[in-house]
């Protein structure tokens, strides 16, 4: 099974420039900003046509502000999984993309897997796993990533060290 990623301008801006997170506490509305488990999970035809012309309208009004604080203030994230098998996916996908980001040697990436590998084994009874189980898991994990990513680590401890050296925020995961 394919898993395509549309991936929007702010998400590809916040990998560029390294912000992560906003802060270390994760709302509702700050759910998808930064590194988000939610900017990974695939679109609708219908979405990225909505989401390229949103783009176009912010592109031909980049001088006036009043369109882009509007469009701030309506916007909401999207919302988790709520079927088991799209649930696995995005937690595979998301942990290939931490992997290759920061390497296996994250904390974050670890608890990620025990919880992809604790979803696994309740595949027999996935029929059983409600929607608000799945959203829980979800929150969690983005939770986490925002805990995680918002310690702070020195420029000196990543330039001229191998990563099996570094010392990575911790996770709670």
């Amino acid at each position: 099974m394919a898993h395509d990623i549309y991936f929007v301008k702010e998400f590809l801006e916040a990998i560029r420039k390294v912000e992560l997170v906003v802060s270390s506490q994760v709302t509702f509305l700050t759910a998808e900003y930064g590194l988000s488990l939610l900017n990974l999970m695939p679109r609708s035809r219908e979405e990225m046509a909505r989401l390229d012309a949103k783009q176009k309208n912010l592109d031909a009004t980049a001088a006036t502000t009043t369109f882009v604080d509007a469009k701030k203030a309506q916007k909401a994230p999207r919302l988790p999984p709520t079927q088991f098998d799209l649930m696995a996916s995005l937690l595979t996908v998301y942990a290939l993309f931490i992997k290759m980001l920061f390497t296996e040697k994250t904390t974050h990436l670890c608890g990620l897997n025990e919880i992809r590998r604790a979803l696994m084994t309740m595949n027999g009874i996935q029929h059983r796993l409600s929607q608000r189980y799945l959203a829980t898991i979800s929150w969690a994990i983005i939770n986490d990533a925002c805990k995680h990513f918002s310690e702070c680590m020195l420029m000196d401890d990543l330039v001229g060290s191998t990563s099996s050296l570094l010392i990575w925020p911790r996770s709670d995961l």
